[in-house]
């Protein structure tokens, strides 16, 4: 696993793993590496601290007394006890930072429509309404309800902003 750091062109950092260099470029070429905040693919590795371990004396124990070629990462509260990132923390930030993203999106592009999410998708759906994007609430039973009448939608999970 490699971990690069990068710049979007909205200025937004942001860090992201790869399981080789290759795979880095494969991703790049396309277009696959999206910023989390903007969504830009516009990115570019910005400078990465290197992360160099602290001397050992001969029976393998750190040397406390050189701590200047340690980075930040080295304190980082998502790394196991051997000083590997947890990637499943990782992992659960960069997932909730998308998630996040995409509602930000369904929020500034969509109409909320509340607790009347089946009634409108069906009124969009019959033409009985100007089609329009729309986002809101549906019991499961709706759900159900709406897929036996070929209305497309999706459910998507609605995490709490800040949480």
């Amino acid at each position: 696993m490699i971990l690069y750091d990068f710049a979007c062109a909205g200025g937004h950092t942001f860090e992201s793993w790869f399981a080789s260099s290759a795979a880095y470029d494969r991703m790049v070429e396309k277009q696959a590496v999206l910023c989390p905040v903007c969504g830009s693919t516009q990115v570019k590795k910005s400078l990465s601290v290197p992360k160099i371990a602290k001397k050992r004396d001969a029976c393998g124990v750190r040397d406390e007394r050189d701590s200047s070629s340690v980075s930040a990462r080295d304190a980082s509260s998502d790394a196991t006890p051997g000083g590997v990132p947890d990637l499943r923390s990782e992992h659960d930030v960069r997932l909730r930072e998308a998630m996040g993203m995409v509602r930000r999106v369904i929020e500034e592009k969509c109409d909320y429509v509340g607790q009347g999410f089946a009634e409108e998708a069906r009124k969009i759906h019959y033409g009985e309404v100007e089609p329009r994007p729309v986002y809101g609430e549906a019991s499961p039973q709706e759900c159900d309800s709406l897929r036996e009448e070929g209305i497309e939608f999706a459910s998507l999970p609605w995490l709490v902003e800040n949480a």
